[in-house]
């Protein structure tokens, strides 16, 4: 601590420096002390020791100087104890007697001195720290003692803005503040607290000004003596004003925006926009608490003039309808907002007061008594389409950022909506044409292969017969000659249905559990010959890591090699063509297989190594070409490949051979053997009865003759018509119907139909029908077994597959005993993606389908129940023969060949031994319909 000592000259030096000891301290003499303070700012001291003579009456002033001026404390060492009072009330902390202080005296005083300073500057920080915490909270305090004497802190001074001392001691002086509507709130408060001692957490509002208005939060805490008085009380109140406003605000907001959420639900769900502009506008005018909203619109132009109109208006309760202001009839709305006009094509907010309107605008508003104005344009894609508006008529309004934003986004959605409905007027009208552009093509493209296909079925049957007949070496070589023109032709054909099924997403792969090596053996074998004759090495190699049954889609997957493996030997004049298969890729449940074939051909030019994957492109299209084709079959392979996750690529140099790759994944096979192949040829202890139904003579004569040559009998019927003649003729006697589609006046669908639709008086309704047909699209297979047709042959017609076909219609028939296929609840399949894509996506019409099938389907149920019980075996077919037309209504085509099958077990007197398989059948086709029923209800 450093000490000044002002001393007296009277006064003993020495005896002074004893008394002060060896510290930090100077030593000065006066002869009046009042003289010695301005030492200080010389020396600054944090305590000053005054000894003053005994005639020296300076010293109390010197005692106040030094507190007053300095702010630093002093003790007093007098002659004698009768001033003491004295140096006291002047502010010394301590007053010592001369004759009797000694240096402990005045270390020990020194001491208690140095620590009161100590805690007086922390009391000062406390209460600076305290100040700055009440101002930068916004918190103000009191508190009131046992005789209600308040003490009102800074802070809340500052809070109510007090600068003329309304505050007093009284604690009911801040009542004066409170705002008149929460004066009630504030009394019963008080009552709680001073009258009860409850704590107290509220809220009110106070006027701190003609126009400012607070939000108060109170705490208060009220202590009670044993008399029941008020002993202590103290509160804390803090300003919320900006957290209210800012509720008040999100409040105001949230309203808008559900308003504006409403809107978008409305608007951007329905394509008739128009119907619910006045609900929402009336909505979105309560929630911004204007007085009028309404929408203009644009008309047409007039000498270069924006017209204008109103099409929607919403005012709250008594207000007119612009309309109806005398005021505003006749006015033409463009002279009132002519001005305006830019900065909405400008895509700018009009907010503003009408004071601040251009004179010609403002005194037209002014008679309507508006006095604020928001517009917001409307803008319809990039085109402007008129303008929402909402007047304020009450009192000058500054519009908020939240409501400018909100109507700007209800703006948007508005014109999105109107831009949606001229867009989707546009895409039905689009969908329109590209429908009936999509109908014609599969109509061509059905047509086109129906018109080929037949009279190629019959070349090649015809070449088939004379292929059997002793012909000399050159007649031999111009039959074959005909025969590769016309399976080229027809590869020609297959590739672009191949191509519109790709292209329209109507290919599917059939994955099945196949043998790899024995299918690669059987799809290379004809190419063998065809190199050997070349003078080409052919060769082929699987690794042996590949497995031996993968499953996927066989079918395809030779495709593909064909493909590839046919272009190889066909641009290949010497050297070889290789094809390896290797694994290179494995997961859990599957693996990648990369296929590769090289050759050592004339090989494609860099620049076109993209473009032969493009369809109807090859590597040399010159007319003067040496090799033929369409320019498909890579094109097609590409897209197979992908539909098996995989890639296709290529590698070549001209004169230096190709190299063609491609992955594709298979699925592990659960049972690790491959489907065991069905029978090619119909039993030979078995003689059918046909009845051939074509309209075609060279079919007749194609297809009779091979199955005549097996051993069967052969009727043939040039049409329906005759078809049915020739059932109720010979019915009995007739094992399997071969029935053509497209003939002349009736149609094998409509045949079929009829068959199916027979009492069976003269033959069995249920006779396996096949269809040979040369419509080879996506869903005609579907077609002619919907139509109760049992199996499906295109055309041209290969006797292998029709005499497998024909095997696989009548093993049921020929097994003694033999259930058929049972349909297991659990198991029933609904397909509704093939029913919108078979309905071409118009859900009305499915809609209409699908109720049609739940109303004859609980009719058909109680038939069944009903000839269940009776026993009835006519009924029961009757029933079964129902339920199988509308099962195929829905594509169920399990329900369809079960029911069936269980049909022709009853047309057979065998309706007893198919009692629970019917019961069966029941419970699945109810669960059908409770299917049908709930996917309906979605629509």
């Amino acid at each position: 601590m450093r000490i000044l000592a002002l001393v007296g000259k009277n006064v003993d030096e020495r005896e002074v420096i004893s008394l002060l000891g060896p510290g930090d301290f100077e030593l000065a003499r006066y002869g009046k002390l009042s003289r010695g303070v301005r030492r200080l700012e010389k020396f600054p001291a944090d305590t000053v020791l005054l000894v003053p003579n005994a005639e020296d009456d300076t010293w109390p002033r010197a005692v106040r100087r030094i507190r007053e001026e300095h702010h630093v404390r002093s003790v007093v060492v007098l002659p004698d104890d009768r001033k003491r009072e004295t140096g006291l009330d002047a502010g010394a902390f301590d007053v010592f007697r001369w004759d009797s202080v000694t240096s402990d005296d005045l270390e020990r005083s020194f001491r208690h001195l140095a620590r009161q300073v100590e805690l007086e500057d922390r009391l000062c920080q406390t209460r600076t720290m305290f100040d700055w915490v009440e101002e930068t909270g916004r918190l103000g305090s009191w508190s009131m003692d046992e005789q209600g004497r308040t003490i009102w802190s800074r802070g809340a001074r500052r809070i109510l803005n007090d600068t003329d001392g309304k505050l007093t001691t009284a604690f009911d002086s801040v009542r004066s503040f409170v705002h008149p509507e929460d004066l009630e709130i504030y009394e019963q408060a008080n009552k709680a607290t001073f009258d009860q001692g409850w704590p107290l957490d509220f809220e009110y509002r106070v006027r701190v000004g003609e126009d400012d208005l607070r939000y108060l939060h109170l705490h208060r805490r009220v202590e009670h003596g044993r008399s029941g008085d008020v002993f202590h009380a103290f509160g804390l109140l803090r300003d919320v004003t900006a957290e209210r406003e800012f509720e008040n605000f999100l409040f105001r907001r949230d309203g808008v925006l559900q308003v504006v959420a409403a809107f978008a639900a409305r608007f951007l769900r329905e394509s008739d926009w128009e119907g619910g502009v006045d609900s929402g506008l009336a909505d979105l005018g309560k929630a911004m608490d204007v007085t009028r909203a309404y929408v203009f619109r644009k008309s047409e132009v007039v000498a270069g003039q924006e017209n204008l109109s109103m099409a929607h208006e919403w005012a709250a309760p008594g207000m007119a309808s612009i309309k109806d202001l005398p005021e505003m009839r006749g006015q033409p709305y463009d002279v009132l907002y002519k001005r305006l006009i830019a900065s909405l094509l400008d895509r700018k907010v009009v907010a503003c007061h009408v004071r601040n309107l251009h004179a010609e605008e403002r005194r037209f508003l002014q008679q309507t008594g508006v006095r604020s104005l928001l517009l917001v344009p409307v803008f319809s894609g990039g085109d402007w389409w008129g303008f929402m508006g909402f007047s304020e008529h009450r009192e000058e309004r500054d519009w908020l950022p939240v409501e400018i934003e909100s109507v700007t986004l209800v703006a948007d959605i508005f014109g999105s909506a109107i831009l949606r409905r001229k867009m989707e007027d546009l895409l039905m009208a689009a969908n329109r044409r590209a429908e009936d552009a999509n109908r014609a093509k599969s109509r061509f493209l059905a047509n086109m292969s129906h018109e080929i296909r037949t009279p190629l079925s019959g070349i090649l049957g015809m070449a088939e017969m004379l292929a059997d007949m002793q012909l000399s070496g050159e007649h031999r070589e111009y039959l074959d000659m005909i025969r590769d023109a016309a399976r080229s032709l027809l590869t020609i054909i297959n590739d672009v249905l191949d191509l519109s099924r790709i292209e329209a997403q109507k290919m599917e792969l059939v994955p099945v559990d196949f043998e790899l090596r024995s299918m690669l053996e059987r799809t290379l074998k004809p190419f063998a010959t065809l190199a050997k004759q070349k003078g080409i090495a052919f060769r082929h190699s699987v690794s042996g890591q590949v497995d031996r049954v993968v499953n996927g889609d066989a079918d395809r997957l030779a495709q593909v090699v064909r493909n590839l493996v046919g272009n190889a030997i066909k641009f290949t004049r010497q050297g070889y063509v290789e094809i390896t298969v290797e694994v290179a890729e494995r997961r859990p449940g599957r693996s990648c297989l990369r296929f590769t074939v090289r050759d050592s051909g004339e090989g494609i030019p860099r620049d076109k190594l993209e473009a032969v994957f493009e369809t109807f492109v090859q590597g040399d299209s010159s007319v003067h070409k040496r090799h033929q084709g369409t320019g498909l079959g890579l094109a097609i392979s590409r897209d197979l490949v992908m539909m098996m996750g995989g890639e296709l690529g290529v590698e070549s140099e001209p004169d230096r051979g190709s190299i063609f790759s491609f992955t594709a994944w298979f699925r592990e096979s659960e049972s690790r053997q491959p489907a065991l192949p069905e029978s090619s040829a119909v039993s030979p202890s078995r003689r059918l009865r046909v009845l051939l139904v074509e309209d075609n003579l060279l079919n007749q004569r194609f297809v009779t003759h091979f199955l005549t040559r097996a051993g069967h009998r052969v009727t043939v019927a040039g049409n329906g018509m005759e078809a049915l003649e020739t059932l109720r003729r010979d019915g009995r006697d007739i094992d399997i119907v071969l029935m053509d589609i497209q003939m002349p006046e009736m149609g094998g669908i409509e045949a079929t139909a009829a068959i199916r639709a027979s009492d069976g008086s003269r033959f069995d309704p249920g006779i396996p029908v096949v269809a040979l047909t040369a419509y080879a699209m996506k869903g005609d297979r579907e077609r002619m077994l919907e139509a109760g047709m049992d199996e499906y042959v295109s055309k041209p017609i290969d006797i292998p597959t029709l005499v497998d076909t024909m095997n696989r219609c009548l093993e049921e028939r020929s097994v003694a005993g033999e259930t058929c296929p049972l349909v297991e609840e659990e198991a029933v399949h609904f397909d509704m993606d093939g029913l919108i894509d078979r309905f071409q996506g118009d859900m009305g019409l499915l809609k209409e389908i699908l109720g049609l099938f739940l109303t004859e389907a609980e009719e058909y149920i109680a038939k069944l129940d009903q000839s269940l019980a009776r026993g009835d075996a006519v009924a029961l077919g009757a029933a079964l023969h129902s339920v199988t037309n509308i099962a195929s209504h829905v594509l169920a085509l399990d329900i369809v060949r079960t029911a069936r099958c269980l049909e022709r077990r009853c047309s057979q007197g065998r309706a007893g031994e198919v009692r629970e398989d019917i019961k069966k059948l029941r419970a699945g086709f109810a669960t059908l319909v409770d299917i049908v029923r709930r996917r309906a209800e979605t629509l």
